[in-house]
């Protein structure tokens, strides 16, 4: 929900701490790997960062990272090769 809040600065930190959490925040994968699609880059490039921490256990978000790799933004392009 909190990857929802209608506060972009909420968003880009509730992805950020989701990303330091790693494979224990496999459960946030579908809002993470919907996060990819925020209207702000910041929030998307921080989802991104986030699957890349949970590791292979983010291998459901796949199609949604491939997506994310032709974001108009270099910066969450970045984050999705990382």
């Amino acid at each position: 929900a909190a990857l929802r809040d209608g506060n972009d600065t909420v968003r880009v930190e509730v992805a950020r701490a989701l990303g330091r959490l790693g494979g224990s925040a496999v459960a946030a994968l579908p809002a993470l790997a919907q996060a990819l699609r925020d209207g702000d880059f910041n929030v998307a490039a921080e989802a991104a960062a986030a699957l890349g921490a949970i590791g292979p256990a983010a291998g459901g978000a796949v199609a949604s990272l491939l997506k994310a790799s032709r974001h108009p933004s270099p910066l969450v392009r970045t984050r999705v090769t990382e």
